[in-house]
């Protein structure tokens, strides 16, 4: 072992007080919690179709996107420095549940609401997840993957005119509360001597890494405007999705993140070219791509180990938003030719391979947040 291995972030390294083990529920509990969170906001935006014209809809719900992706770091600073990123999680299941509350008299209020609360749970409850399990991938998964399940089962309700409104809000109350109450660890300041690093060094790696995130979520999301006229078809993107993240974080956790990340994005490539013309191709590719994301909520806390909430900021929020930003700007066409999804898996790759070397993924002095 060299002196760049010994500072390695690595589940070893997040030690507890008091002799408090992780609750191994904390992260099927905020995973559920982000099935239901979504899933609410899902219903909220899926029922604008009744009353409002697609232009409007298109406002609306950039505004929505503003609050629960792009302004995802702002949240995480709020809370790494004043909150905590466990009332940032609970706040943010409350303010989700007033957005359902308010949304008949005052839409554009509910859909704030709604996106800030979306992103302050996005933040404290990623951070959270990843912390309470030591660091690992396998955590990020289990948080990560029910989210899109919830948003297209919430949306699709919307549209057939199911009422689901008065069971989100008894369950966002009731794992709100159980948020608040589950016991957690708190974890310890690191005291010993770490290695080092060139600030320029740092934000470079960081870059890297976002630059994948973002690529990765424009395949994504041009994917979903270009078929998000077919319910059938919305599902079964979640389901995959859903299936990728599942599994994705605990293959990373065993082959190595690295590793696993930018094999992952590579791999999808043939697949998704494939599925141009094969359907369960398409879903198979598209599953392989949604995996590399537990990996990319741990490796950013992990650069960023002081300040988890806004690491998960960023790669949940921040990065996807960028990415997201491309088919809005008219360029989805564009990303899915296959051209355009070699180039953009393949640089994908590249920034996963740079941004997550072992070498980089160093152990600082890490304040508990929780």
């Amino acid at each position: 072992m060299n002196g760049v291995d010994k500072h390695r972030v690595k589940a070893s390294d997040f030690k507890f007080l008091e002799g408090v083990a992780p609750s191994q529920f904390l992260a099927p509990l905020l995973g559920l919690s982000h099935a239901v969170a979504d899933g609410a906001s899902g219903f909220l935006l899926g029922g604008l179709h009744s009353d409002h014209s697609i232009s409007e809809i298109v406002w609306i719900v950039l505004l929505y996107n503003v609050f629960a992706f792009a302004l995802q770091p702002v949240f995480g600073i709020l809370a790494d420095r004043i909150w905590g990123i466990r009332f940032a999680s609970v706040f943010g299941l409350a303010l989700v549940l007033l957005s359902l509350i308010v949304v008949d008299s005052h839409v554009i209020i509910a859909v704030i609401l709604a996106g800030v609360g979306s992103g302050s749970f996005h933040v404290g409850a990623g951070a959270l997840a990843v912390l309470s399990a030591e660091g690992k991938a396998s955590s990020a998964g289990v948080f990560a993957a029910p989210g899109v399940l919830g948003l297209a089962l919430g949306g699709l309700c919307a549209l057939q005119g199911i009422e689901i409104s008065w069971v989100l809000m008894g369950l966002l109350g009731a794992l709100a509360m159980m948020v608040l109450g589950i016991p957690y660890p708190r974890l310890a300041r690191q005291q010993r001597a770490v290695r080092s690093e060139k600030l320029e060094t740092h934000d470079l790696v960081m870059m890297a890494l976002l630059l994948g995130i973002s690529l990765k979520s424009a395949v994504w999301t041009s994917y979903q405007y270009m078929l998000q006229g077919d319910p059938n078809v919305v599902l079964a993107m979640a389901i995959a999705a859903f299936v990728g993240k599942s599994c994705g974080g605990f293959l990373a956790d065993r082959f190595g993140w690295r590793r696993y990340g930018t094999l992952a994005l590579l791999f999808s490539i043939p697949f998704l070219l494939i599925g141009r013309e094969y359907f369960p191709s398409f879903l198979f590719g598209l599953g392989v791509l949604q995996s590399a994301i537990p990996v990319t909520i741990a490796g950013m806390i992990c650069l960023l180990p002081q300040k988890p909430a806004t690491a998960a900021g960023i790669s949940l929020g921040f990065g996807l938003a960028v990415g997201g930003a491309l088919p809005m700007l008219g360029l989805g066409s564009l990303i899915l030719t296959p051209l355009g999804i070699v180039i953009c898996g393949t640089v994908a790759a590249m920034g996963f391979a740079f941004g997550l070397q072992e070498k980089h993924l160093v152990r600082r002095t890490l304040k508990s947040t929780i």
